[in-house]
């Protein structure tokens, strides 16, 4: 999308990159998850 919208100079590392947040709050909320036998409250885990 970003080569089909700008061009393959904004294809580096630099200038773009895909972010990994919504991953790690998820990899969060299941070990908590396995930890404490339920799904946290959603304002218990920031959200990115």
């Amino acid at each position: 999308m970003v080569k089909e919208t700008l061009g393959d100079e904004w294809l580096t590392s630099h200038l773009f990159r895909f972010g990994a947040s919504a991953l790690a709050n998820d990899l969060a909320r299941q070990i908590l998850r396995m930890q404490g036998g339920g799904y946290m409250a959603a304002c218990d885990i920031t959200e990115a």
